[in-house]
């Protein structure tokens, strides 16, 4: 409605002014009239022209009065194809960047195909990792039934050996008034002593052998020590590392003389717990310091089974101080050699479990202590000397380390 309102307006203008136009020529013919000095034929002519010339200026006037676009192409041509060359040049560098950014979409359409692909196999990998975890969880509730089963039958085995010495002492009781009675019962004392002896051999030869009947050859128990070491954590990691390795190395030729093997493989006689490799000489490597490294065997193990073990990591730690009383017992001094001979001896041995028990390193044959031959035997006249209850106190002579072998003690008689 707008274009063609404009058009009448621009159609009555150009009447109107051509009507005058006309109207001013013809009265200017009619009267022969003259401008600027020229003939009236001449002059109608210019009249004719400059209506004509008054027809296109109103019209363009109109044209840029009404309309922007008309002023524009008027008046603003050349900004107009300026701004159309930037607007094409700005299009040119968008089709540009529209490429590049298609090829850049490209290649994350490839990287996330290629990232797919990867999570595919990892996700792959998650099933397989948990399917041996669940195989090694089943495995571990087995080896925890084992142990089990085992501490019940040692608490079973340590009572009746408890109940067995209960039935020693009445005997040696029995034997000692005897000899103080009569020198030939002395010689029959002597005599029941060996037997004594005999029999306890016998016992745990029998033990061995019913252990044997129902497990086979027992070669090394639950939670038993197969080896242990000291190793440094101020070296480097893969330094510790080749010391763990050579350790093994050390343990497995202890298992193999031990009767331990696994099936199929000579000379192999350890199966160490999945990552405790690892997981030990990273513990280590923390730590910074000395620690003293035990190979533990999980379960009990028949002789031709291989040991399943794991690392036990235990930082220095002064257990006792020199001068310390370790531990006491009480020994009666009147129960005959052959008895104060083993309750010194078991004593001893308590010592050694305690230092064990606190974390101490063992030496090849799973020993701490350095008692002399001679102190023992001195320890053993002195008691029988005594020839009444008597408290042996075991006294460290130096600050004892976990890290560090012999357990250096003397033994201190009183009553």
């Amino acid at each position: 409605m707008y274009g063609i309102g404009l058009v009448l307006v621009l159609i009555t203008t150009g009447g109107i002014v051509a009507y005058w136009g006309d109207k001013i020529g013809r009265r200017i013919g009619k009267k022969r009239l003259s401008l600027f000095g020229l003939r009236p034929r001449h002059t109608s002519i210019v009249i004719t022209i400059i209506t004509g010339i008054l027809i296109s200026t109103a019209t363009l006037t109109i044209l840029a009065v009404v309309s922007q676009d008309v002023r524009t192409a008027l008046f603003g041509m050349k900004e107009l194809q300026q701004a159309l060359a930037n607007s094409r040049q700005r299009l040119s560098v968008l089709k540009t960047e529209l490429t590049q950014k298609s090829n850049e979409v490209g290649e994350l359409s490839r990287a996330i195909t290629q990232k797919t692909e990867e999570y595919r196999k990892l996700s792959e990998k998650l099933l397989v990792v948990q399917k041996e975890r669940d195989e090694v969880s089943a495995e571990y509730r087995k080896i925890q039934l084992a142990y089990e089963k085992t501490s019940l039958e040692l608490s079973q085995a340590q009572e009746k050996a408890a109940a067995l010495r209960s039935q020693l002492a009445p005997l040696s009781e029995q034997v000692e008034r005897l000899a103080a009675e009569r020198d030939n019962l002395l010689r029959l004392k002597r005599h029941l002593e060996r037997e004594i002896s005999t029999l306890e051999r016998e016992r745990a030869q029998l033990q061995t052998g019913l252990e044997s009947m129902i497990f086979g050859t027992v070669v090394y128990q639950a939670d038993e020590i197969v080896l242990s070491t000291v190793i440094s954590g101020k070296a480097e990691l893969a330094e510790i590392q080749n010391e763990l390795s050579f350790f093994l190395t050390q343990a497995n030729n202890v298992a193999v003389m031990r009767g331990a093997k696994v099936e199929g493989k000579q000379g192999i006689a350890l199966k160490l717990l999945e990552g405790n490799f690892d997981t030990a000489s990273q513990i280590i490597a923390e730590l910074a310091d000395e620690v003293v490294v035990r190979l533990i065997s999980m379960t009990n193990v028949v002789q031709g089974e291989p040991v399943l073990t794991y690392f036990q990591i235990l930082p220095k730690t002064k257990i006792w101080s020199a001068g310390q009383t370790i531990a006491a017992c009480q020994i009666d001094g009147r129960g005959g050699f052959h008895q104060i001979q083993l309750e010194l001896m078991d004593f001893l041995y308590s010592i050694n479990q305690l230092a064990i028990s606190r974390g101490m390193v063992t030496d090849s044959e799973g020993n701490v202590g350095d008692l002399t031959l001679e102190a023992f035997q001195n320890a053993l006249k002195e008691i029988s000397q005594a020839n009444d209850v008597v408290t042996v106190e075991a006294i460290a002579t130096r600050d004892i380390w976990t890290t560090r072998l012999p357990l250096n003690l003397t033994l201190k008689i009183s009553k």
